[in-house]
């Protein structure tokens, strides 16, 4: 008697943890930041698309590591760090590091977002000491970083820099079938039909490599405006300007 107890009691506690571990499976999906920032009523477009990974402890400390820096188009520019961190409370991100806006060309680092409790149609981001009212609207659904947008701009750029190379050698330097050619302007002419297309070909993949400096140039220029301006606030605020 004593035996078949056990062995009941020994079945009622094998039924106990196989439930407990069916309850908390290692399957179960973990949370995206996005609902995460939903769950603390705010809207899940303050962060990019790109989010890679995050970490979030029990008092709200976290942080977010994106793809890469990028910039988003809202009413104002705004920068995104590869590295996001921050505190989540209720409606609010206290001792933010990570987003910068940029206003008048200076870059400005925003230490808090929060909205009105119960929502209202309005955010604010906290820059220095001006809190800046904002329509929430726009931050309502993830946006993709403007990395793109640079993708765009090679693409036009090749294409312009295309047509240009397409009508010299169709019409010659100045697009005029009547004026007289040089000589190094007859010996392109002269090239047939295939080896046209090669220097064309060419000359694209030059173009391409042209405009992929010309986008890195400008990306270290928007990162160097952005320290620098940041540099002129900050002495603008411990001279009390």
């Amino acid at each position: 008697m004593k035996t078949i107890m056990v062995y009941n009691l020994t079945v009622v506690l094998l039924m106990i943890l196989i439930s407990s571990l069916s309850a908390t499976s290692p399957y179960e999906s973990s949370p995206t930041v996005y609902e995460i920032l939903k769950k603390f009523n705010l809207p899940s477009g303050l962060l990019p698309d790109s989010v890679k990974s995050y970490t979030l402890d029990q008092d709200g400390n976290f942080e977010v590591q994106l793809n890469n820096h990028c910039y988003i188009q809202f009413d104002y520019l705004v920068y995104y760090d590869q590295t996001i961190t921050g505190k989540l409370k209720m409606g609010s991100i206290s001792d933010l590091k990570g987003i910068q806006v940029q206003r008048f060309f200076i870059w400005l680092d925003v230490s808090e977002i929060r909205v009105d409790l119960p929502p209202s149609s309005s955010i604010y981001f906290q820059v220095g000491i001006i809190n800046k009212k904002l329509d929430v609207g726009q931050f309502e659904y993830v946006h993709s970083c403007q990395d793109k947008v640079f993708v765009s701009c090679k693409e036009s750029l090749r294409q312009v820099v295309k047509t240009q190379v397409f009508s010299r050698f169709h019409k010659g330097d100045h697009g005029d079938m009547k004026k007289p050619m040089n000589d190094k302007e007859k010996q392109v002419d002269n090239i047939d039909n295939n080896k046209r297309r090669m220097v064309k070909r060419l000359v694209l993949e030059d173009v391409d490599t042209v405009a992929d400096d010309f986008i890195n140039n400008f990306k270290n220029q928007l990162k160097l405006e952005r320290e620098d301006s940041l540099e002129r606030f900050q002495d603008m605020i411990a001279r009390g300007i």
